[in-house]
This record gives structure tokens, sequence and C-alpha cells, in this order.
């Protein structure tokens, strides 16, 4: 730029007459260097957003899985219910598959914060 700047100076000296458009172009250049770093900021600022949603998202993620694994050893049908006349074979059917709509859930989940 300084070098440019110095052959401008000389060219006005040679024709004897002032270089407007080096001015304005410098102007424009240095105005379109901050506009260039301010959305360099404001991409880094969404970023780190972004990052922070994540990894809120991934935390939440992991106590829903931790909470899912707790309530399954707690309700996971007994090797006695196979055994039984079948009474509640159908409650622990209807239990079976909400554990297992809630468990595609948290799969589908899964996938959507790979």
């Amino acid at each position: 730029m300084k070098k440019t700047e110095a052959k401008v100076q000389i060219l006005s000296r040679w024709s004897q007459d002032s270089v407007e458009i080096f001015n304005q172009v410098c102007v424009k250049w240095d105005d379109f260097n901050t506009l260039l770093s301010r959305h360099k900021q404001a991409i880094h600022q969404q970023l780190d957003s972004l990052k922070s949603n994540s990894q809120s998202q991934i935390i939440e993620f992991t106590s829903q899985i931790e909470q899912f694994h707790i309530r399954w050893q707690k309700e996971r049908p007994s090797d006695k219910l196979f055994k039984s006349d079948g009474k509640n074979f159908k409650q622990h059917l209807d239990q079976l598959q909400n554990i297992r709509r809630e468990w595609n859930l948290l799969k589908q989940n899964q996938i959507r914060l790979k």
C-alpha cells in the first residue's frame, strides 16, 4: 500500500494533477476491512453460541439417558413375569411398549445430536 501511495505521488508530480481516485480507493478499502473484521467477530460469536448450545444439549441428553437407565433398572420385567399365569401380562406389555417408545425418542435425539 505504501509503495502504491509513493507511485501515486510520483504520478501526481509528473502530471501536475492530483490523483483523487487513489484516496477514494483507500477509504473504501479501509471501510471494507472494517466491515470484514465486524463480520468475522459476528461469525465467531455465533460459532461460540452454537458450541455452547450443543454442549448443553449433549449434557441434557446424557442426563436423559441416565434417567432412562435408572428407570429401566427399576421397571425391567423379571423372569417371574414369564413364569406367572399371565394375569399382569398386558400391563407389563404396555409398560414395555412405553419404554420402547421412550428409547426410540432417545435414539432419534442421539442421531440429531451427531
